[in-house]
C-alpha cells in the first residue's frame, strides 16, 4: 500500500507526499526534502536573485540608460525609468505628429462634452494651482510661445479671424461688461503710470508726441471734427455776460504763453483749470478758469480735475 505521508529530512515535519518532488532513485519514488525546503536550499546555494538584490537596495536597472534608478522613478512593471520613458514618448511624438494630431482631434470631438465637463470641474477645484502653473510656464517659455502663436496665426489667419468674430458676436454682452469692468478698475492706475512716465522718460514722451503728430497727419478729417466740436463746446461754455475787458484778458493769456515759449524754448498751453469736457465736472471759458502751463503738463493732465492745488 502506497504511503500518504512522509517525514522531511530537512525540517523533520511529517507532510503529505504531494508536497514532495519525484526522485526515481528513492525507494518510495519521492525526494527526501519537501518542496519548500528544497526551494530554500536551492535559493541558498544560488544566492539572491537579481530582482531580490534590486528590491533590497531600493533600485532597479533601467535597460535604456543602464543605470540603477530608485524604484519610485521607474515605470511600473517595466525595466524603463521615467526619464527614458518621457524621452522615448517625446521622440515618438516628434516622428508621428500628423498621426498624433489626427488621433487627438478625433478623440476630442468624440468625447467633447465629457472632456469639457472634466476640465471645468478640475479648474474650479484647482483654480489657483492652475493659474500659477500657467504663469510659471509662460515666464519660462514666453519667447517660444510668442513664436508659436505668431506662426499659427499667419498659417491660419482667416480661420482665426473667423473664430474671433464668431466668439465676439456670440458673447458681445459678456465682453462689453468685462471691458467696462476692466477699464473701471485700471483707468486710474494706468493714467497715473502714464503721467509718471511722461515726466520721467523724455524719450518715451518724444516718441508719443511723434506718434500723435503722425496720427493727426494721417487723419485730418478727424482733427477737423475734433476742432469744430471743441470750438462749439468753448462757445457754449463762454457766458454771454463777459465784459470786453475779460475777453481781452483771456486773449492776453495766449500772448503770455507765446512769450514763455520765446524765453524758455518750451511749448506752453493755455489750460482750463476745470476742464470744459470733464468726466465729473465741466468748467466755463472764463479768465479765472484759465492758466498757462507747459505743454507736457497740460497733455498729461488731460481732461481731469483733481482740485485747485493739483497742478
Amino acid at each position: 500500500m502506497t504511503p500518504t505521508h512522509k517525514v522531511c529530512t530537512s525540517c523533520r515535519e511529517t507532510k503529505d507526499t504531494a508536497l514532495f518532488g519525484t526522485d526515481r532513485r528513492s525507494a518510495d519514488g519521492k525526494h527526501c526534502y519537501c518542496k519548500p525546503c528544497k526551494r530554500a536550499k536551492e535559493r541558498a546555494r544560488r544566492g539572491p536573485t537579481k530582482r531580490e538584490v534590486e528590491l533590497a537596495r531600493g533600485t532597479k536597472l533601467c535597460r535604456y540608460c543602464e543605470k540603477y534608478i530608485p524604484l519610485s522613478d521607474m515605470v511600473p512593471q517595466t525595466r524603463k525609468c521615467r526619464a527614458c520613458h518621457r524621452a522615448e514618448c517625446k521622440k515618438w511624438a516628434g516622428e508621428n505628429q500628423d498621426r498624433l494630431k489626427a488621433y487627438s482631434y478625433a478623440y476630442y470631438h468624440a468625447n467633447k462634452d465629457a472632456i469639457n465637463a472634466y476640465n471645468h470641474a478640475y479648474y474650479a477645484e484647482n483654480r489657483e494651482r492652475t493659474l500659477e502653473q500657467k504663469r510659471e510656464y509662460y515666464e519660462e517659455n514666453c519667447e517660444k510661445i510668442a513664436v508659436r502663436n505668431s506662426a499659427h496665426y499667419f498659417a491660419n489667419r482667416d480661420r482665426v479671424l473667423a473664430q474671433v468674430a464668431n466668439y465676439t458676436e456670440l458673447n458681445a454682452d459678456y465682453l462689453s461688461d468685462r471691458r467696462a469692468e476692466h477699464i473701471a478698475l485700471t483707468s486710474d492706475i494706468r493714467s497715473e503710470e502714464r503721467r509718471h512716465r511722461w515726466h520721467a522718460d523724455p524719450e518715451w514722451r518724444a516718441e508719443r508726441m511723434a506718434k500723435m503728430k503722425d496720427w493727426q497727419t494721417a487723419n485730418p478729417h478727424k482733427m477737423r471734427e475734433y476742432s469744430l466740436r471743441r470750438h462749439a463746446t468753448k462757445l457754449k461754455a463762454t457766458p454771454p455776460w463777459l465784459t470786453q475787458e475779460q475777453l481781452d484778458e483771456m486773449r492776453s493769456m495766449h500772448a503770455h504763453a507765446n512769450d514763455c515759449y520765446a524765453v524758455s524754448g518750451q511749448v506752453y498751453h493755455v489750460d482750463h483749470i476745470v476742464p470744459l469736457q470733464g468726466k465729473n465736472v465741466s468748467g466755463l471759458h472764463v479768465p479765472w478758469n484759465l492758466q498757462v502751463l507747459p505743454a507736457d503738463l497740460n497733455i498729461a493732465k488731460h481732461n481731469k480735475y483733481e482740485g485747485p492745488d493739483a497742478w
